[in-house]
């Protein structure tokens, strides 16, 4: 799977996971995991659709637990405040691999809408 892949289908796993709203994928239930994986418009990968879900119920707890998703940012790499930039075009995947491998991340806003939750 190449990212012109991912590029090309970002428009349809915007609209299939809503806009990438991080509360809506956070409450899927199986009827929306069904709905995912039989979405032509999507890469239709039961752990990939099982890990989008898991990183918006994990991306909530962090908010709850430090008032945002950026503010754990901000906690646990300060030394990279001033180099954090908006991807708009397209986004690194948020998982524990990709916040080892790449410590600056697209986030000036809440994660939701900069970044796919997608587990490569």
């Amino acid at each position: 799977m190449s990212w012109t892949t991912i590029l090309n289908k970002q428009e349809n796993f915007r609209n299939a996971y809503q806009g990438f709203e991080v509360g809506k994928v956070a409450s899927y239930s199986e009827a929306d995991r069904i709905r995912l994986l039989t979405d032509v418009g999507i890469i239709r990968n039961r752990l990939k659709i099982d890990a989008a879900i898991h990183n918006a119920c994990v991306v909530l707890q962090l908010q709850k637990d430090f008032g945002s998703f950026r503010k754990w940012l901000d906690h646990h790499h300060p030394l990279y405040k001033a180099s954090t930039i908006i991807f708009a075009a397209f986004s690194i995947p948020v998982t524990e691999l990709s916040m080892l491998v790449f410590p600056v991340l697209p986030c000036k806003a809440e994660v939701g809408q900069y970044c796919y939750y997608l587990m490569c």
